[in-house]
């Protein structure tokens, strides 16, 4: 949620204490959180990221608050909520992704940021848990028990009732020994005001969020409008017309009066699920699982109003079962995360389709006296073509060949670990002798990046990009080069994240075969995969840059990679060839950008379009 422009007004107001973070607790918003620490680290987000640096920065930032006494609760947000009602806002901000995929000065997160952050705070000790939707009002509950400040950078905190108060993330100097920071009381911001304090839901309510939409309110703008000028005229207007009030009710009622009786069912309905959203903030849920192991493993619970067998539920609560299949079981849908690729091309996403056919099967929850689920039976998928998100049906996959019908939920506890095993490396088409004779930890990766070259659409062009993703593998990156050298290569290895990250989710459903790699270490940065390519294509030998000591897995690696798989073989030696020469001075290769290095991030026209789905 956020309440539009609330940041930018309440920023200059004097409700603000100054203060040192220290000897507390904190519920900290994750999802905020992660922005936060990604974007303001001066991380990449235009080349596949910094994962390595980005699981450093995690872990210092946890390490500051420890160092100040200060105890952390971190709350993350869960599944797309069943009822549907933040779908639009959900697709919104999916279109700005893509036009900031486009954008040569847009933010785009990388693609298994999230991954990494709970892996972070897992390694590190930190108190997390995953909630079933929207994680505000879960926030807001666990902070009232613990009588301490939340830390996020949503504006709706401003709104809520916060005992402990409201710290934004952006205003925490956590390099700073001891930590200031700046305290938000909403008190202090109705005193300013002059509200009642259990009027501000309906004062945010009124200026419009995700739930009060700006068309559903303008009728009641044209009527307020004129008092006051400027940037704050909206935020006084509202607070001019509520002032006196006694309740929300007979704000809401008021509110109602000014405006056409045809505006008014519309604008009731919204202005209500949004004051519930501030309002009804009951007993906290995360509590339980911050003082306990998250329940048994046997029996069922629920997620979103759906039952799972309570191993999946005890796994999504703390980030070891994929939301997105989650949000797909209970209502339907999910959305595709764009990453800064080539826009002409197909999307990133559509080398998974498969394996997440097979995911959607083995997915759905199924009922406790073992009748099919009949809540979901096809997948509504939210994914570009070209610029622009479009959304069409997927069908689950339920019969997987070498293995037959795909085991569900309930069955997949039951089976024994090499049948699990057995079944993942079938999903990814990689149930061969030589990834068997590698270290266990390499199994994964491996059958992520073999599922990729045989699913890679734009195919992989270059054996360089093959070498390059094991090389990344191999090395710390030392890159921090942050520019687009060639869209071909950046696109490749957007198209491998999209891989590693359903082979991860693989790995979680089919109740962990094998161990989770830490992802700062099974691609540490996206910026030294292309700097690596670049150095390939340029002729360097992949073992000047690989240490001695691991020459001989990097062969190992490319053995099992390489193995039975004949389409890119003969790029090899072509590629080899190629390298050597000299390449033409006037020549200039389609898709490496020379000049404006974006322009293929946003074309429109020319022999790429077909390619376009």
């Amino acid at each position: 949620m956020g309440i539009r422009g609330l940041n930018s007004y309440i920023e200059t107001l004097d409700v603000w204490e100054k203060i040192e973070l220290k000897d507390t607790k904190v519920v900290i918003d994750g999802s905020c959180l992660m922005f936060n620490l990604y974007y303001n680290s001066g991380l990449d987000f235009r080349n596949g990221g910094e994962y390595y640096e980005f699981a450093q920065v995690v872990t210092s930032f946890f390490q500051a608050l420890s160092s100040n006494n200060v105890e952390a609760y971190v709350v993350l947000d869960g599944a797309i909520d069943p009822s549907g009602r933040k779908v639009d806002t959900i697709e919104s901000r999916m279109q700005d992704t893509i036009d900031n995929a486009g954008n040569p000065y847009g933010r785009v997160r990388p693609k298994l940021s999230a991954l990494v952050l709970c892996q972070a705070m897992r390694d590190i000790g930190v108190k997390f848990v995953r909630i079933d939707c929207e994680a505000d009002q879960e926030i807001a509950s666990l902070a009232k028990k613990f009588q301490c400040p939340v830390l996020s950078d949503d504006s709706d905190f401003f709104i809520f009732d916060l005992p402990g108060g409201f710290i934004p993330l952006t205003s925490l100097h956590w390099h700073s020994f001891p930590l200031s920071t700046k305290l938000y009381s909403r008190q202090k911001m109705a005193d300013y005001l002059q509200l009642r304090p259990d009027l501000m839901p309906l004062f945010a309510s009124v200026l419009g969020n995700d739930f009060v939409s700006s068309s559903a309110v303008e009728p009641f703008y044209n009527v307020i409008s004129g008092n006051h000028t400027g940037k704050a005229a909206r935020f006084r207007n509202v607070a001019d017309f509520l002032r006196g009030l006694e309740c929300i009710e007979e704000g809401v009622d008021s509110v109602l009066s000014v405006i056409n009786q045809e505006c008014q069912n519309h604008l009731r309905d919204a202005l209500h699920t949004s004051l519930n959203s501030y309002i009804s903030v009951g007993k906290s849920t995360a509590s339980y699982f911050f003082i306990s192991d998250g329940g048994a493993n046997d029996g069922w619970s629920e997620i979103g109003g759906t039952e799972f067998p309570s191993w999946v539920v005890n796994g999504f609560r703390k980030c070891a079962y994929p939301s997105d299949y989650i949000s797909a079981a209970i209502s339907g849908i999910r959305f595709l995360a764009c990453q800064v690729e080539n826009l002409a091309k197909r999307s990133s996403c559509s080398c998974t389709l498969d394996l997440r056919r097979a995911l959607y099967a083995m997915t759905q929850p199924g009922k406790p006296n073992g009748e099919k689920h009949d809540k979901v039976t096809r997948i509504k998928e939210w994914d570009r073509r070209g610029k622009i998100l479009t959304n069409y049906f997927i069908d689950p996959k339920y019969v997987l060949e070498g293995y037959g019908k795909l085991p569900t939920l309930i069955q997949i506890k039951e089976l024994p670990l090499e049948e699990r095993e057995m079944l993942f490396f079938l999903l990814l088409e990689s149930n061969t002798s030589t990834i068997k004779l590698l270290p266990k930890d390499e199994w994964l990766f491996v059958a992520a990046t073999r599922y990729w070259i045989k699913h890679a659409n734009p195919q992989v062009s270059s054996i360089s990009h093959i070498e390059a993703v094991i090389l990344n593998h191999l090395v710390l990156p030392k890159s921090r080069k942050k520019k687009i050298s060639c869209v071909d290569s950046l696109h490749s290895f957007a198209q491998w994240q999209n891989v590693m990250l359903e082979t991860i989710y693989t790995n979680q459903v089919l109740n962990f075969p094998l161990a989770e790699p830490a992802v700062s270490g099974l691609y540490g940065s996206g910026v030294a995969a292309l700097g690596i390519t670049e150095q390939l294509q340029k002729g360097q030998e992949a073992s000047s840059i690989v240490h001695p000591s691991d020459h001989d897995l990097y062969q190992r690696l490319m053995d099992a990679v390489m193995e039975g798989i004949h389409k890119v073989e003969s790029l090899s030696s072509a590629s080899k060839k190629e390298s050597s020469k000299e390449k033409p001075k006037n020549k200039k290769p389609p898709t490496c950008l020379a000049g404006n290095k974006f322009a293929l991030l946003f074309n429109e026209t020319g022999s790429d379009d077909d390619d376009v789905e």
